[in-house]
């Protein structure tokens, strides 16, 4: 399953799916609390309010996440809308599927950058670089600097996703210069980086392809 950008580019309450059986996990009742900059929007007659939120995402499948963030109140003409802003998910919430297959300490490193894209952006990309060293690694590229190291690996597509996470992942040592849409940019590159390394879905897709048109029937019809 590839990362859903519509859902982590908001980073709204709603709509957060359940990395065990995918539904949307729900919330119920939410603690709040208000800023100080909040009441000083209200005493200011600003029309907007601000609070801290705590609470707890639940699934019927029967996992439970600690979540919080922040709450802002907007008035409208029509009315108020609220709006939940998530800081922190605890477990941490994979944002895409990692490869069973995938070596222990680059999921490791992903991991933790996971939990890394609500709060510290440049952190995160820092730990989606480290993680891709530790992949070249995992498949013997000697050590040397990043960039060369890259160079090295034969295949040409996975050099040049190395590559394109490589600049994103330089941008983390800068403060406040990323956005979400860059770390989600390098996730779906290294996405498929490992799927083509480990999970090879495309490799499987294009083996019923052949066998399909092989056999000139459907694969459930092949075996018979």
């Amino acid at each position: 399953m590839a990362i859903n950008r519509d859902i982590w580019e908001k980073s709204d309450i709603s709509n957060i799916p359940c990395p065990h059986c995918h539904k949307s996990l729900k919330y119920n009742e939410l603690k709040t609390k208000e800023t100080e900059e909040g009441e000083y929007m209200q005493e200011a007659n600003c029309g907007q309010d601000e609070f801290r939120f705590t609470g707890e995402l639940s699934c019927t499948c029967g996992n439970n996440f600690f979540v919080y963030g922040d709450k802002d109140t907007q008035e409208y003409q029509e009315g108020t809308a609220n709006r939940y802003q998530i800081k922190g998910i605890y477990p941490t919430l994979n944002l895409f599927k990692i490869p069973t297959s995938c070596p222990q300490p680059v999921k490791d490193e992903l991991i933790k950058s996971f939990a890394l894209y609500w709060t510290d952006l440049e952190a995160c990309a820092n730990k989606i670089r480290i993680s891709i060293e530790l992949l070249l690694d995992s498949l013997n590229i000697p050590t040397n600097i990043l960039h060369r190291r890259i160079n090295e690996y034969p295949d040409e597509a996975i050099k040049s996703s190395l590559l394109a996470i490589k600049w994103i992942g330089n941008f983390g040592s800068h403060a406040d210069t990323l956005t979400k849409e860059d770390i989600l940019d390098a996730y779906e590159i290294i996405y498929k980086i490992l799927d083509k390394l480990f999970e090879k879905s495309e490799e499987k897709l294009q083996l019923k392809i052949d066998t399909i048109n092989t056999t000139k029937k459907p694969i459930s019809k092949s075996t018979k």
